[in-house]
């Protein structure tokens, strides 16, 4: 069995700018600006 492991949007559109990472859903998901801004965000 395959899960959707895609991230709502709403949970998505609350997120946070600290110390210049992307922080979704209180810190369950985590990105540097820069990394995104690269394309290159690894798993």
């Amino acid at each position: 069995m395959v899960k959707n492991n895609k991230i709502g949007e709403n949970m998505f559109a609350d997120f946070s700018l600290t110390d210049g990472n992307l922080n979704c859903n209180d810190y369950d998901l985590i990105f540097p600006i820069s990394d995104l801004y690269n394309g290159q965000i690894g798993a």
